[in-house]
């Protein structure tokens, strides 16, 4: 194409159609050069798929449009892919003069060194009409979503999707920059609502650390000065709280101006220093030099040279700014061409034809970057070991899903009931398709059932909505609606639903552990999808099904026909390397032997009893796994608490995410639940207390609970062998940070919006996210996060625990002295749980101490006295003495018991009260 294409040695105007859909990813590698183009190209809505990563070439699937006689035009083009280049841009790095019209780029556009357009990179002149973009577009400097940098030309009625994500310092919804000399048009473009038309520098320099900006400024202000200026700035003067932050400012003052500078710490009235902000000073970290402070000043400077601090007079020097402001900026893996194309037009996947309903569609995740190779979970059968012919196992009936677009429910839960027998944990089983298909839809309008899914839905609802668990058939049959018209589907669940939801049916004995997709398969890592089938029971899988590749005498399938609105799902049970390719149709012919045994959802009439034999050669995509186990843990109500509440919608760049949730019981974390993006993915996951107060943000990450390396990508459930104990009203946090092992480089999971496809409701407060490899200092908030908001998917289960008695102890250090002229009362307190029952020896006159550890009184006698406290409970008890001064003049003529009485275990000490007080009278 290139060849043909290129003008530099042909007279201008040449016209080129594209007659078919292309793939030019064997071409478009490291060697692209783009094509010089001078004529006109028109795609009549073909797609061309562009993959090219080279980071010393400027990349366009053209490279320079431009007109010479005759105007130069792409028209009615569609471009998919990556794109990685020195400067990038999805249709053409530049754009000299001519027309792109009614073009679509879908991918990612990344530029190593300083452009990155979803449209074209440079443009001078020209236009740019008609276009859209959906699209992942980075940069180090200029990004935008139609052009990278405008210098000239016209930009009319494009689209840039709210789902694009444009990175970079000069950031645009249409345009990263606009040149102050550009006077051409731009009118009726629409762009995502976070962004801007064109990009506003964002300051991106060596005085960035840890989630914290900082600045130097050399002009010489006193302490008072300085700290009203970083306030109107923005900021706060800085504030040093650890060693490591303390390096980061000696470093950064290196080649400083001054010889000191104005830090955020002052002196209080009482001659101790406090930070300006709220952090607690010297607790945290202090670097003061020899002998400082010394009494010198009120507020202190940092010396530039050494780094250390001394209290000085309000003197005029410099000073440093911080800013707390900074956002994480997360990017996101590019959604599924195929994700899109199904977004633009859902219907699409709603047709049927006369013979067969599908109901298999493309899910967001884009899994291009998964490849399960024969070196992946080999521990039980090696290559030597696996027959060239595997029937699979002894499954139940082959299932029909009628005229309803759930063959995805069917698939998954076969794929669950297969390595269920599999394990042997049971002799037979029977789950609900329609509870899977009607719950875990997103309930668009018109008939739930045709709605269409895939095996990321199904684990997403088990794992993220529901108890990990589906539900048996006979709580929910098909058998409801299989002979419903489609139009009765809807209020026939309905009416058998009157006051139930997803949870309120009898669960199985079952619980989903581990699912996910794996990459598709190929030729060189056939051997691992045979080992999965063996050890799992059945592989998911879906294709494209078309009743012209059907082969009825011999029960085989195999088409080159690739129509996406029949996308089918079912699972691959077993396979035959010899199966003969003579057995498929002469028209539609593989050109080896070799075939998968599939278990289909169209009856025990279809095919031989319900299976088929589908060629090795058959495209296939979507192969997901799905492993499960047979709860037997004595769980009491348990609970699922996470963010996500549709599963994972986008692949994000951060390494660390948390979520804070509270316990509204006395619980144990018995399991939790994560994501891995990608395969061979180091993980690790840590718990934190964090009390009863609201905290601001998850804590430290210390001691790991689980740790590992997850060999496959999807969705993960460990139980945790020693519970983590939690009591009612605690906060804590679920933190995780996750890394691929093979460079991908979106390896958190995260819940975001993705418009009219899914809501995510964000709250502030609950889900953080952090950056970098070492233990985050900074986190921030899931709703600030740009790019965002986001959820971290992380989820516990917790199960109900009987309240624990713990043995008391008194926390009280000492008691406040009482006057003879005033009315005392004091509270005791303690640790310990349960029902507390405090006791009181040696009570003076005058006093009386109550069961809940609360002493009063009207103390007449002045004196020094020692009480002794006991606090008791099931578990045992605490006892301790305390020193009570009693200041003021006595007044005895009306000594004696206190209103408040007395225990009457010390009823003793009553009577010889008053025995003292007579006495006292008769002298």
């Amino acid at each position: 194409m290139r060849d043909r294409c290129n003008q530099d040695d042909k007279e201008s105007g040449k016209y080129y159609k594209l007659t078919s859909d292309i793939d030019l990813s064997s071409e478009s590698s490291s060697d692209w050069e783009g094509i010089n183009f001078d004529g006109h190209f028109d795609g009549q809505n073909h797609t061309i798929t562009f993959n090219v990563d080279n980071q010393n070439r400027d990349v366009g699937l053209f490279y320079e449009i431009n007109s010479d006689e005759t105007e130069a035009a792409v028209r009615n083009l569609n471009v998919t892919g990556t794109i990685k280049g020195s400067w990038t841009g999805g249709i053409a790095w530049s754009m000299i003069s001519g027309i792109i019209e009614n073009c679509t780029f879908t991918g990612s556009t990344n530029a190593y060194s300083s452009y990155a357009g979803g449209i074209v990179d440079l443009m001078y002149g020209g236009t740019i009409r008609n276009c859209s973009v959906n699209a992942n577009i980075s940069s180090n400097y200029c990004a935008g979503g139609i052009v990278a940098e405008l210098r000239g030309g016209n930009i009319e009625k494009c689209t840039v999707t709210e789902n694009s994500i444009i990175t970079g310092s000069y950031v645009g919804g249409i345009a990263g920059k606009i040149d102050e000399s550009y006077d051409g048009n731009m009118s009726n473009n629409t762009w995502p609502s976070r962004y801007s038309m064109s990009g506003e520098e964002i300051i991106v320099s060596q005085d960035t650390w840890n989630g914290h900006k900082y600045e130097i400024h050399n002009e010489n202000l006193t302490w008072q000065e300085a700290e009203t200026k970083c306030e109107s700035l923005g900021g706060h003067l800085v504030t040093i709280t650890s060693s490591k932050e303390q390096q980061f400012i000696t470093n950064l003052l290196a080649d400083s101006e001054l010889e000191s500078y104005w830090i955020g710490a002052k002196s209080d009235n009482h001659g101790f220093f406090e930070w300006a902000t709220d952090e607690v000073f010297e607790k945290q970290y202090a670097n003061f030099a020899d002998n400082q402070p010394n009494g010198d000043g009120k507020f202190i400077v940092i010396d530039s040279s050494s780094g250390q601090w001394d209290d000085v007079n309000n003197i005029l020097t410099g000073f440093i700014c911080e800013y707390d402001t900074e956002t994480l900026r997360v990017n996101a893996a590019p959604f599924s061409s195929q994700f899109i194309e199904w977004l633009n037009n859902p219907e699409k996947w709603e047709n049927h034809d006369n013979n067969f309903s599908y109901g298999a569609r493309p899910s967001p995740e884009d899994i291009s970057h998964l490849r399960l190779t024969n070196s992946i979970n080999q521990s039980s059968f090696t290559s030597s070991e696996l027959e060239r012919k595997y029937d699979g196992i002894n499954l139940p009936a082959a299932r029909n899903q009628g005229k309803f677009n759930t063959c995805w429910a069917f698939a998954s839960i076969g794929a669950i009931e297969a390595n269920y027998l599999k394990q042997k944990i049971g002799e037979s089983i029977d789950l609900s398709e329609l509870h899977l298909a009607w719950f875990a839809q997103d309930k668009r309008n018109g008939v739930i059932l045709d709605n269409a899914g895939h095996a990321k839905l199904a684990y997403d609802f088990l794992k993220a909505r529901s108890i990990h668990t589906p539900i048996n058939e006979e709580n929910m049959p098909y058998s409801l609606i299989f002979d419903k018209d489609k139009n009765e589907s809807n209020s026939t669940i309905i009416n058998y639903l009157v006051g139930r939801n997803s949870d309120s049916f009898d669960k199985s004995d079952i619980k989903l552990y581990d699912a996910g997709e794996v990459g598709n398969i190929y030729e060189d890592n056939r051997e691992a999808f045979k080992n999965k089938i063996k050890e799992n029971g059945a592989v998911y899988v879906e294709f494209y099904d078309v009743e012209d590749g059907h082969n009825n005498e011999y029960h085989s399938f195999y088409s080159k026909i690739d129509d996406t609105s029949k996308n089918h799902a079912v699972i691959l049970v077993g396979w035959d390397d010899n199966f003969p390719k003579e057995s498929f149709d002469e028209a539609m012919r593989p050109d080896n032997d070799g075939a998968w045994l599939v278990r289909n959802s169209r009856g025990t009439d279809f095919g031989d009893d319900g299976y088929f034999w589908m060629s090795y050669e058959q495209y296939t995509q979507k192969p997901a796994y799905f492993i499960v186990s047979e709860d037997k843990r004595e769980l009491i109500s348990p609970d699922i608490k996470n963010r996500n509440e549709n599963g994972k919608t986008h692949n994000i760049s951060p390494y660390w995410s948390a979520n804070i949730f509270r316990a509204d019981r006395d619980e144990d974390i018995v399991s939790l639940t994560f994501y891995t993006n990608d395969h061979y993915s180091d993980y690790k996951i840590f718990v934190n207390n964090l009390g009863k107060n609201k905290p601001e943000d998850p804590g430290k990450a210390e001691t790991p609970i689980l740790s590992g390396i997850m060999e496959l990508a999807g969705t993960h459930t460990i139980d945790i062998s020693s519970p983590v104990k939690l009591y009612e009203g605690d906060y804590y946090s679920v933190i995780m940070k996750t890394k691929s092992n093979q460079d991908y480089d979106y390896p958190t999971a995260a819940e975001g919006t993705i418009e009219n496809y899914v809501t995510a409701s964000v709250a502030e407060g609950e889900s953080f996210f952090a950056s970098g490899d070492e233990v985050p200092s900074v986190w921030v908030d899931g709703t600030k996060v740009d790019g965002g908001p986001y959820n971290a998917c992380l989820q516990v289960t917790t199960s109900y625990r009987e309240p624990d008695i713990i043995k008391p102890q008194i926390t009280t250090q000492f008691i406040p002295e009482a006057n003879t002229s005033e009315n005392y009362r004091f509270e005791f307190n303690s640790s310990g749980t349960g029902n507390l029952d405090w006791r009181c020896a040696d009570i003076p006159d005058g006093f009386a101490f109550g069961r809940n550890g609360v002493l009063t009184g009207n103390p007449k006698t002045s004196g020094d006295y020692k009480l002794t406290i006991t606090v008791q409970n099931e578990a045992g008890s605490d006892t301790k003495e305390f020193a009570l001064k009693i200041t003021g003049e006595d007044n005895p003529e009306i000594l004696g018991k206190s209103s408040g009485g007395c225990d009457s275990g010390i009823m003793g000490m009553c009577l010889l009260g008053i025995l003292l007080f007579i006495k006292r009278r008769s002298k």
